[in-house]
């Protein structure tokens, strides 16, 4: 099973009957982010494996998003039921057993949102390394192209120091600089 596509999805009734499950530590090692780091050497030659993974990354983590927002907004759902409950008439039994009902939803629905904070935590660090994974993957599919830019680079200094005219300057040097930038990297500085 594929720990990316497949989150946790919390139940969406008011009494969110679901087992609490122990919450993982936060010194662990984060799973996906060692899966990345066993796959790096095939990932750093090939630039659409690793943007395709981002892609699914980021999405896994608008998901992950969603699923908070949805254990959030059931949280405060059961806030306004318990403070329903305090003003509903009721024997002393219905009033215990609502209390304990109230508390088993209150802790399934802490535990869930730590999970899923956690699995925030792990998806953005797998985010991370994918992202300097995919600048080195262009940075090795571009190499070949680096000499031949400083070839030209220097024999324009060259010809300008030779024929008499102007070296240029600090400015046309940095502006030379972020046009062999783009040329190299293309488009895909967008894609972040």
């Amino acid at each position: 099973m594929d720990p990316i596509s497949s989150p946790k999805t919390p139940p969406k009734n008011a009494t969110h009957t679901h087992k609490a499950q122990k919450p993982t530590h936060t010194d662990e090692q984060n799973p996906l982010a060692a899966e990345v780091l066993d796959n790096i050497d095939r990932l750093v030659d090939n630039v659409d494996a690793v943007q395709a993974l981002l892609d699914i990354v980021r999405a896994a983590i608008d998901q992950n998003n969603s699923h908070i927002a949805e254990e959030v907004a059931l949280f405060s759902h059961l806030r306004r039921l318990e403070g329903e409950l305090r003003t509903t008439p009721m024997t002393a039994e219905e009033r215990q057993a609502a209390r304990a009902t109230v508390a088993e939803a209150d802790t399934n629905i802490r535990a869930s949102i730590v999970l899923l904070l956690e699995r925030r935590r792990h998806l953005g660090e797998v985010f991370a390394l994918l992202l300097a994974a995919r600048a080195v993957a262009f940075a090795r599919s571009r190499a070949h192209l680096i000499p031949g830019v400083l070839l030209t680079a220097a024999a324009v200094v060259v010809y300008a120091s030779l024929w008499g005219g102007v070296v240029p300057g600090f400015r046309s040097l940095v502006r030379v600089f972020a046009l062999v930038t783009c040329f190299l990297f293309g488009g895909n500085l967008m894609r972040l």
